[in-house]
Order: C-alpha cells, then sequence, then structure tokens
C-alpha cells in the first residue's frame, strides 16, 4: 500500500514540476504555450517596442482524430500585467458568430501564434513600456469528449 501511496505523490510532484509550460496530457492531448523573439528564439525578456510570438500547439496524441466546435475563433491571447489587460489578439476586431466545426487527427498539432503586442486592427500601435507582464492563452474550441487544460500563463519582462 505504501508503494501505491509513493507513486501517486511522484506523480503529482513530475506534474507540478512541469518547467517546459505545456500541460501534462489529459486524455492523450497535450498543449505548449511559450514566448519567442522576432529571430524565433524562446525568450521571456524583450525591449520595449520591441514586437514578440506568443506560440499555442495542441498535440493530439489520443488515439483518435478530435473534432472541435467553436464561434469567432478557436485560440486567442492576452497580456496582463498585474490584475489588467493590456491587450489582446483580438483587440478591435469583430468575428461573426457562426458555429464552426474542424477537427485535428490523431498524431496531428494544431498551432496559432500572435505577433503581440498589436492586433490588426490596434491604431495607434501599443508600446509595452518596461515592466513585468504575464501572457495567457485561451482556446474556446469545445472538444468532444475531451476537456483540455488552460496552458500555465508565461511571466516575462519588458525593458527599456
Amino acid at each position: 500500500m505504501k508503494i501505491i501511496y509513493f507513486l501517486l505523490l511522484a506523480g503529482i510532484f513530475l506534474i507540478a514540476c512541469n518547467e517546459d509550460n505545456s500541460s501534462v496530457g489529459v486524455n492523450g492531448v497535450n498543449t505548449q504555450f511559450k514566448l519567442y523573439d522576432s529571430n524565433g528564439v524562446e525568450k521571456t525578456t524583450f525591449k520595449s517596442g520591441d514586437d514578440f510570438e506568443m506560440r499555442f500547439s495542441l498535440i493530439n496524441l489520443s488515439g483518435r482524430d478530435l473534432s472541435y466546435h467553436y464561434t469567432g475563433i478557436p485560440v486567442f491571447f492576452e497580456i496582463h500585467q498585474n490584475d489588467s489587460i493590456i491587450a489582446t489578439s483580438v483587440d478591435g476586431l469583430s468575428f461573426p458568430q457562426v458555429i464552426l466545426g474542424d477537427e485535428v487527427k490523431n498524431g496531428e498539432t494544431f498551432r496559432d501564434n500572435w505577433i503581440a503586442p498589436n492586433s490588426l486592427a490596434r491604431d495607434p500601435k501599443l508600446i509595452l513600456p518596461a515592466g513585468n507582464y504575464k501572457a495567457f492563452v485561451k482556446h474556446y474550441g469545445f472538444f468532444d469528449n475531451v476537456k483540455l487544460k488552460e496552458a500555465n500563463p508565461v511571466e516575462f519582462v519588458i525593458t527599456n
């Protein structure tokens, strides 16, 4: 019985120590959320005025194709500072509220990204001042029989 408790505790510990900001697979579906500079290098420190990329991916290793449905867009990104939302990938944009569907086949990866901190409609362009921020990704696709874990936010710094 002690071995079962030890294995359970070890599993919880491994889940909590997930350092690459990917969620532990839920029914074989893994997600990952990271930030990159304009050269494609993973980073968490950027200069004020520089664009950077937020990347979200969902890897389907469930052994079956996954259908999903959404309205608007299936994924959007946010930048927070303290308790305030500073920018989103959908600022100033609108979307028809039509229910759409798609699927991620077994073994395939769904990807989405945003060149932050400005949406296509933001005018004037936002320049993030120096400070500490958090990046979030929200996925609003509703998968058949699978509930996705939210990706952990990524803390990042803007310098002068």
